[in-house]
Formats: structure tokens, sequence, C-alpha cells
């Protein structure tokens, strides 16, 4: 009878112990982001394919163009300090232009919650270009 009142009690606390083991094992040490800017330096394969097409680049207020450096302003986010998982927004954007046509790109967001992804940014950025340069 003692050993089954001793396993009656134990089983309570060994199953509170493995609560509170998960819930600090889940807690995120995670900041929120307020503000900023985020720098991008433009390829100089794309401003050069930019040039050649005819396509023009600008912004969308506030962002700030400036000798192939891209300011984007943050409005916000939250990115976990252990991990660097994150989400971070923008304002702002830029706009290509060629001829009579303008695209216009913006609203950003720096996402690393899911998968890695691997991109070929350069080849990315020509046929977004050529593509311009058809329209």
């Amino acid at each position: 009878m003692r050993i089954t009142s001793r396993l009656s009690l134990a089983a309570p606390i060994v199953a509170l112990a493995m609560l509170v083991s998960a819930n600090i094992a889940s807690a995120q040490n995670t900041e929120t982001i307020d503000g900023g800017r985020t720098t991008v330096t433009l390829a100089s394969d794309f401003v050069s394919a930019l040039g050649i097409l005819g396509v023009t680049p600008g912004t969308v207020g506030p962002t700030e163009l400036y000798n192939g450096r891209v300011n984007f302003p943050v409005t916000g986010g939250a990115i976990d300090l252990d991990t660097a998982v994150s989400q971070i927004l923008h304002s702002g954007g830029l706009t290509l232009t060629a001829g009579q046509t303008k695209v216009t790109l913006q609203s950003f967001i720096i996402d690393t919650t899911g998968a890695p992804r691997h991109h070929r940014t350069s080849l990315c950025e020509w046929k977004a270009a050529r593509a311009l340069a058809y329209l």
C-alpha cells in the first residue's frame, strides 16, 4: 500500500515538472522591432541591365535610393534573439519605369520564419528587368 501511495504522489509531481519544462523550452527570447532601416545594395549587374534596357529605377516614399544603395524604413516586426528567426516590415518601395510602363514594388517583409530557400537573385533581377523592357 505504501508503494502505491508514493506512486500516486509522484505522478502529479512528474507531470507538473514536465509541463514547466515544456513551457520554459518553448519560451522565446523575442524582441519587438519598432523602427530603423534595411539597406540593400543593388547588384552592379542589375543596375547595368536596367540602363541597357532603358529601365529607370525610382522610389516610393519614404524609401531613399542613392549610388546603388536603397534604404527601406522599418515599420515594425519581431526577432528571436536566440535563433534570428524574424519578420521585419518595411514602408516605401521601388519603382521600375520603362516608357509608359511603371511597376511598383512595395511593402517588403523580411521573413525568416519558414524553411530556408535559396534564391538566384541576379538571375531574377535580370529577368525582371528584361520583362520590363518588353512591356
